[in-house]
């Protein structure tokens, strides 16, 4: 998808002009996120904050630019992640969250954006925390990296404001099973070894994933996946019984399945989820073993060359359980 013809605004253009064309940008930023384009979304992110930061340096104090741009910020953190470069996004999931904190004043929808963004600079501070990695983009954090404290402190409280939110009716489901998502995600990165609260977190945010009804948008479903997908290994891990585990694998499976034919980039945690249920099977001496690793390869086969290390060694672990069933 090519920008060429608005990636260096033109002050001839109207100030409309430019304004519409950094929401485009914004909008086919996250469109290409979420079919998995990360590299081509920040490209288009990169170039629609550029045209907002000039229409800003134009017009500093107008709010609804000022909201947009917190929005297309939230976005690129978020795209810096799937790069695999979280600490890179933090400082704009922290201007983010300035951002939306200045307009809350007069924007009441920008209370729970606020609170969306914080859990996103909670998890990627968790990122640069657990990995102990040297920072792409260095952050104002007394110029140091973030303790696990302090990522708590920064997500919870963005927790709980969502959660006093939903019950007051000012946040949807949708909302709520987001900010729950995103603090289980949170827990995970900074534990290292399985534990039981975090597993909670993720039943939690599922408990509201289900309610969310005919509202539920891709990114609500890749979300479901994600926390089925962990519930499920968790859970096998700790060997305990919140959930049913042969329905959450199913469940994870279709709808990573179901993502992936609709053409989201998502076969590999479609293949990692396919693999957990056939080992589930093979555990409980299902009989449908065999039918779900050709599944498996099914999916194996749709995948371009050369694998990432976790899906090629489970395309070696497929090949040797077919060998044996």
């Amino acid at each position: 998808m090519a920008i060429d013809a608005i990636s260096s605004p033109s002050m001839e253009l109207s100030r409309r002009e430019r304004e519409r064309q950094a929401e485009t940008l914004g909008l086919q930023a996250v469109e290409l996120r979420l079919r998995g384009r990360a590299a081509d979304a920040k490209e288009h992110a990169d170039a629609g904050i550029e045209l907002l930061g000039g229409l800003l340096a134009q017009w500093p104090d107008d709010q609804p630019t000022r909201y947009v741009l917190a929005g297309q910020l939230y976005n690129r953190a978020a795209i810096f992640e799937d790069l695999g470069r979280p600490s890179a996004g933090i400082p704009d999931a922290r201007r983010s969250v300035d951002l939306y904190q200045e307009l809350a004043e007069v924007m009441p929808a920008a209370v729970n954006q606020g609170a969306d963004a914080q859990l996103r600079l909670a998890r990627l501070m968790a990122h640069d925390t657990a990995a102990g990695l040297m920072r792409d983009v260095p952050y104002d954090l007394d110029a140091r990296p973030a303790t696990a404290d302090d990522v708590v402190r920064t997500g919870s409280a963005a927790l709980d404001t969502y959660e006093l939110r939903a019950q007051a009716g000012q946040a949807s489901p949708s909302d709520l099973a987001r900010a729950r998502w995103s603090w289980a995600e949170v827990l995970r990165l900074l534990t290292t070894t399985p534990r039981l609260d975090v597993l909670h977190a993720y039943v939690l945010s599922l408990e509201a994933s289900y309610i969310i009804g005919a509202e539920l948008t891709a990114e609500d479903r890749r979300r479901r996946a994600q926390a089925l997908s962990a519930a499920v290994r968790l859970q096998r891990t700790l060997d305990d019984e919140i959930i049913d585990l042969r329905s959450a694998a199913n469940a994870a499976v279709e709808e990573w399945w179901t993502l992936t034919a609709e053409g989201h980039n998502t076969h590999a945690p479609c293949l990692a989820a396919v693999y957990d249920l056939a080992m589930l099977a093979r555990e409980n001496g299902a009989e449908d073993v065999r039918d779900v690793l050709l599944m498996g390869r099914t999916v194996l086969d749709a995948m371009s060359r050369p694998l990432d290390p976790e899906s090629a060694a489970i395309a070696v672990a497929i090949a040797d359980l077919l060998h044996e069933v």
